[in-house]
């Protein structure tokens, strides 16, 4: 080509210049191994251009696919008269949804609508009626704004249609706030009873105190809102000085049933709970060494108040380790002498695993 016939001249013209003194001349092949590298850029220029202009061409048709997809109308009033060809026709949720109005409530489409569309249903009568629209003065339709404090909702049997506009129906949606869960478990706890019998004759404590093991299973019955109900047995074994004669001791065999009403606040795996119960305490056996403690307190009935708390650790889905304490006070008198009463009280701590059966 002429234009490289010039370079050539212009090359051997610059090589005497450089060179003149040495008179050196050019290696045989240069200029066409300088030919073959330029002709090797200008290639790769010319396959880079031409990439650019089918990237370009694909961009403007991508852009212009998605403008003739998701043009919505700009009115809506008269949804039966309704045939723009600008819509796609094939799209699952209705052209309203994209209207600027409608970019408010985008979160809770996103929330409550879009998560519920699964499948489009092919043979549909062509029924248009769109999601809760609303008539202004201006008659222009508005998506209805939905309160965030009463989004959180439980469905029972919804049945939802498609067409290929968008939802034609909706049935059946029940608050959550209309049920009120709740659930069962028990417990087995151990523990150590510092039991003070608490007998006084004449006004002065002649008594001493005594510990004593416990063993109890409790079920009980927690609300949704943290409120519970419990029930259940102890028992307990004690030995004490009633300090009625000088080497009188009383031995007691106890059974106790409380029912406690109480309150739990939980986060995460911790439960802190905290209760108030009635005690009723019945003696299965009393014996004494001087034949005189166990004529005197010869009640077998005891009913006690008693308040409490209990911590406890989530270990898997249906069980807890816990840690409580409790105190109670007799509510009568176990004493059938006017000179003798005996009005005792219980101290507790206790460890135990509860298990959640529902």
């Amino acid at each position: 080509m002429q234009w490289k016939e010039d370079n050539r001249g212009d090359f051997e013209n610059f090589w005497k210049d450089a060179f003149q003194d040495e008179q050196m001349s050019p290696p045989e092949g240069l200029w066409d191994d300088i030919e073959a590298e330029v002709d090797q850029i200008n290639e790769k220029k010319n396959h880079f251009t031409f990439l650019k202009s089918v990237a370009a061409l694909i961009t403007v048709g991508l852009l212009t696919s998605f403008l003739v997809k998701y043009e919505a109308p700009h009115s809506l009033s008269n949804v039966a008269g309704f045939e723009s060809k600008n819509v796609n026709m094939a799209s699952m949720v209705s052209p309203i949804l994209f209207e600027a109005d409608a970019i408010k409530d985008i979160e809770l489409l996103d929330k409550h609508i879009l998560p519920r569309i699964k499948k489009v249903a092919v043979n549909i009568p062509p029924q248009m009626p769109f999601i809760a629209l609303e008539e202004k003065e201006n008659n222009t339709p508005q998506l209805l704004t939905v309160a965030r404090n009463n989004i959180e909702v439980e469905e029972e049997e919804i049945e939802e249609q498609f067409s290929e506009l968008g939802i034609v129906k909706r049935s059946k949606v029940v608050s959550t706030k209309e049920k009120q869960k709740k659930h069962y478990y028990v417990n087995a706890e151990v523990g150590m009873s510092r039991f003070d019998p608490n007998i006084k004759m004449n006004g002065q404590v002649v008594s001493q105190n005594t510990v004593s093991p416990t063993i109890g299973i409790n079920a009980g019955m927690q609300f949704e809102k943290g409120v519970f109900v419990e029930a259940g047995l102890k028992y307990a074994d004690y030995t004490y000085k009633t300090g009625l004669t000088e080497l009188g001791e009383l031995n007691q065999k106890v059974v106790s049933a409380p029912v406690k009403v109480g309150y739990a606040i939980e986060k995460k795996k911790l439960r802190l709970a905290m209760h108030a119960a009635l005690v009723t305490s019945l003696i299965v056996a009393q014996s004494s060494t001087d034949n005189v403690s166990d004529s005197i307190m010869d009640q077998p009935v005891n009913v006690s108040g008693q308040l409490g708390a209990e911590l406890s650790y989530q270990v898997t889905p249906k069980t807890a380790l816990s840690l409580g304490t409790s105190y109670g006070m007799s509510l009568n008198d176990l004493s059938n002498d006017t000179n003798v009463s005996a009005m005792s009280n219980n101290y507790m701590i206790s460890m135990g695993i509860k298990y959640n059966i529902i």
